[in-house]
């Protein structure tokens, strides 16, 4: 049975369950799925807000999604004992065999799901020991070390950690992130006042849905194997560069506000791999990279930083071109100003939206990514790699870039590296110069010198045009993508701040089509 057909079953039944438990739930659907992924990703997550925001409801609801599924709630205060928490010390085997050991039936350490309210109330020795359960999903108990069946820890506060009373390691094992406030829709309002008291769902769960402690185990086994793309890496990297960017850029800024340990980015990454999983995927997608919008702030003020950064990442590739072909759209400019001929007189044609193609450099064909190629100095040579894909049967240079990392896994063989420089409409590998695929087969010098600047100039304005309105088409396609309304863990809100940022790509393409049409009438 192909993989494919594994894990359709495992969507389907975590869109049921969602459905179950969101129920009479207003505006808090997003929050449940957030809390469901957490939980079946192993990791916790934090809810900040006022009282009376449904934040213990979710607690009570997510353990209704397991056979045999216990819950443990506690309000913490400054008076709290470990004891309240872990459970009692024993007293028989204290005096009998001098064991100190606490009963902890009922308590945290025998819970499937946990829900702590007013979590940095929490005095010093909770707090440590809550460091070992986030992190190892273990208890020391007297001599003994109990493995916990925890699958979730829901924390909640209306207030963030406060700074310097040593809480920052218990906050940082809060992967996900979540502000949870009061209905803000007048008619999702009038609807939960109608609802009545009753908070528990209507009917109960399918027995056969319930997920059991081996379904967990194998999901958790599961989602270690779903793939992570070179590209998914470097949209993290331009996620962690535009980070440095702003606060080297923003006087104000507090770096420590933005700082996200190397722990943390691991964690994140295997929450987009069950997010990955848990939508019937074998490989993490763009949309599961929205998840960084509740993984990576740690005070409310960079929220729509993170917002911003993330967002961006996920168009850099169209902003870039854009401005490069502003800038050639400039130097042709003044070029023409001075009655000179552009000295990249032939423009190298796009394939797949964001590659150029190097003739007669190997049997199969080849293709350099045309925004690696740009950046290349024609008098200096750059470090590259050259490797073959083997399900596609060809082979792609591109350049070395010590921040992103680059993964041999998969369908990638025989990579090997080589040095590369820019030539006058080729490339140069390794000494060797190879043309590439133009978009007008004139590769005569002779011809091209006796062609009049107007043609020359015309010719780069039509191929220009051409790729913004492949840039558009492909912007387009990005957005219609069903990975955006069909990921369950991904709001209305995050697709809207997303398709904002789509809008103002497209603003920026359209602008630069019109003022290449003002160039082509003069």
């Amino acid at each position: 049975m192909e993989k494919s057909e594994v894990m359709k079953p495992v969507r389907l039944q975590v869109s049921a369950l969602l459905k179950y438990i969101s129920e009479g739930l207003f505006e808090k659907e997003h929050i449940m799925s957030l809390a469901l992924l957490s939980t079946l990703a192993g990791e916790s997550i934090f809810l900040l807000g006022p009282p009376g925001t449904a934040k213990s409801m979710i607690a009570r609801r997510l353990k209704m999604i397991f056979r045999q599924g216990s819950s443990f709630e506690y309000l913490m205060s400054r008076f709290s004992t470990p004891d309240e928490i872990f459970g009692p010390v024993s007293i028989s085997k204290l005096k009998e065999q001098d064991i100190y050991e606490r009963i902890v039936d009922d308590y945290l350490p025998t819970s499937t799901i946990v829900f702590l309210d007013e979590i940095w109330k929490a005095g010093p020795s909770i707090q440590n020991s809550l460091l070992t359960v986030l992190n190892e999903k273990i208890y020391k108990n007297g001599r003994k070390e109990i493995a916990l069946p925890l699958k979730g820890l829901i924390a909640a506060s209306n207030e963030l950690p406060v700074e310097g009373e040593g809480l920052e390691a218990l906050w940082d094992r809060f992967l996900v992130r979540v502000v949870s406030n009061c209905i803000s829709n007048e008619r999702s309002f009038y609807k939960m006042l109608r609802q009545g008291t009753k908070t528990t769902i209507r009917q109960p769960i399918p027995k056969v849905m319930l997920i059991t402690d081996e379904c967990y185990k194998q999901w958790q086994d599961e989602m270690e194997q779903i793939e992570i793309s070179d590209e998914i890496l470097k949209l993290i990297t331009r996620v962690r560069m535009g980070l440095r960017k702003y606060v080297q850029n923003t006087d104000e800024a507090d770096g420590e506000k933005f700082y996200i340990s190397d722990r943390r980015w691991k964690k994140i990454v295997h929450l987009m791999q069950a997010s990955a999983f848990l939508n019937g995927r074998r490989e993490i997608v763009e949309s599961d990279v929205l998840l960084l919008f509740y993984c990576l702030w740690n005070t409310t003020e960079a929220i729509p930083v993170i917002l911003d950064v993330v967002s961006a990442s996920l168009f850099t590739d169209y902003i870039e071109r854009i401005e490069e072909i502003k800038k050639q759209l400039e130097r042709i400019q003044k070029e023409s100003v001075r009655g000179e001929i552009p000295e990249d007189n032939m423009k190298p044609k796009i394939f797949n939206y964001f590659y150029y193609k190097v003739e007669r450099y190997k049997t199969t064909p080849c293709y350099v990514f045309s925004t690696d190629y740009r950046h290349l100095d024609r008098t200096k040579d750059r470090d590259g790699i050259c490797y073959s894909d083997a399900q596609s049967r060809t082979h792609f240079i591109r350049l070395i870039d010590m921040d992103v990392p680059f993964s041999s896994s998969g369908q990638r063989h025989n990579i090997c590296r080589i040095k590369v420089r820019r030539g006058r409409g080729t490339l140069i590998v390794d000494g060797k110069e190879y043309p590439l695929c133009c978009s007008e087969e004139r590769n005569d010098p002779e011809e091209m010198r006796e062609e009049s600047p107007s043609n020359g100039r015309k010719q780069m304005l039509d191929v220009w045009m051409r790729e913004c309105e492949e840039l558009k088409v492909r912007l387009a396609e990005k957005m219609a993508d069903a990975q955006w309304t069909e990921n369950l863990f991904i709001s209305v809100n995050d697709r809207q701040y997303i398709k904002k940022y789509a809008v103002q790509c497209e603003k920026r393409i359209e602008s630069l089509l019109i003022t290449i049409c003002n160039q082509q009438i003069l």
